[in-house]
């Protein structure tokens, strides 16, 4: 009756071992969009440097 017990509670026990789950999606639609923003900034600033640029050597004041 013991080793009954005892091979059934192993049983249980088996099943309960770690099971894969699928990775967890939380916040990708965020950082997407973060991902996003963050190039246009990438290109607003090389617009912003080649704007400088241009008026420096407009101005003649090119160091």
């Amino acid at each position: 009756m013991r080793g009954l017990l005892i091979g059934m509670c192993l049983v249980v026990m088996a099943g309960c071992g770690k099971q894969e789950e699928p990775p967890v999606k939380l916040y990708e639609h965020e950082r997407e969009q973060l991902k996003k923003a963050k190039e246009v900034e990438g290109t607003l600033l090389q617009a912003d440097q080649a704007q400088r640029k241009a008026m420096e050597e407009q101005d003649g004041n090119t160091p």
